[in-house]
């Protein structure tokens, strides 16, 4: 992420808060390996939910596992949603900016999306 922002910067979510004090270092592969006290072990309310805003570019990059390039965006099938439509362990979407590179931060755990 460009720029983290807290406090419900792009709304607030609704629905279970999944993970609560996050301390990542960028080397994980998921938001799950960061560390936190546990999913769904929080002590907060959804007036904190997190937001990030990125770059992103798929311009000079292939998008992978049927993935397709828009305006310099990778639309991913399902189950794959890093920039670059990777295998990833943890869907993650944002929701209430623009939808790929910022916006509240979701993740998908226990078959529902919940924020961090």
């Amino acid at each position: 992420a460009v720029t983290a922002h807290k406090l419900a910067y792009f709304g607030e979510g609704s629905g279970p808060i999944w993970l609560d004090n996050l301390k990542c270092d960028g080397s994980e592969p998921d938001l799950f390996n960061c560390t936190h006290p546990g999913v769904g072990i929080e002590n907060c309310d959804h007036s904190d939910d997190a937001g990030v805003e990125c770059v992103v570019t798929c311009d000079d990059i292939v998008c992978q596992n049927g993935g397709t390039c828009n305006d310099g965006v990778c639309t991913c099938p399902f189950g794959y949603g890093d920039y670059f439509c990777q295998t990833v362990t943890v869907p993650v979407r944002l929701v209430g900016g623009n939808g790929y590179s910022s916006g509240r931060v979701e993740v998908f755990y226990e078959s529902q999306w919940g924020t961090v």
